[in-house]
């Protein structure tokens, strides 16, 4: 018996020592990074990490590197290039994930979240259905947008606007991009 109270506590003792060696790094092993980007007070920082089984713009406190939100997505949905709209907003290119497809494709559909993940909302794209993105975010039905879009200035002296380039969906010459 008392072999085995010796045996136990040695045991507890390694795994003790090994759990205090684990770090953030250990469970982020398996994600990707795809961008990291400072906000423009360098207050923030923006992450999109995409993982086998999931995708997520994580923002942290770049003074405590401490999280103050995050925005999960589903599974047929991945975060793609995104831009600081302001300190405390992010656009973002959401990529669709399809199952005949080895990478993630953009069809112009575009996101704002704040940092703390909430008040996302569709700004461009084709679907003006409301849907669920994961993370109990759901988007708000706008006018659907047949075509591309793409941040051209996030306006540094302007916190409430951003310009946005369109360009449709077309085989010809008879439409032409527009700004936003």
């Amino acid at each position: 018996m008392k072999y085995l109270k010796i045996s136990i506590f040695s045991l507890f003792v390694i795994l003790a020592n090994q759990a205090s060696a684990l770090t953030i790094h250990d469970f982020l092993k398996k994600a990707e990074y795809r961008e990291v980007k400072i906000s423009p007070d360098g207050k923030h920082i923006a992450i999109s990490l995409v993982m086998e089984d999931a995708s997520t713009i994580l923002f942290i406190n770049s003074a405590t590197f401490k999280p103050v939100g995050r925005l999960g997505f589903d599974d047929d949905v991945e975060p793609g290039e995104f831009h600081w709209a302001n300190n405390e907003r992010v656009i973002l290119q959401l990529l669709e994930i399809e199952p005949w497809n080895t990478h993630p494709n953009y069809y112009g559909q575009m996101l704002a979240v704040n940092i703390d993940g909430s008040k996302a909302e569709t700004v461009y794209g084709y679907k003006n259905a409301e849907s669920s993105l994961g993370g109990g975010i759901a988007k708000k039905r706008k006018k659907a947008i047949r075509g591309w879009g793409h941040v051209l200035d996030t306006l540094a002296t302007d916190d409430q606007n951003i310009l946005l380039e369109s360009i449709p969906y077309a085989r010809d010459d008879s439409s032409h991009p527009s700004i936003f």
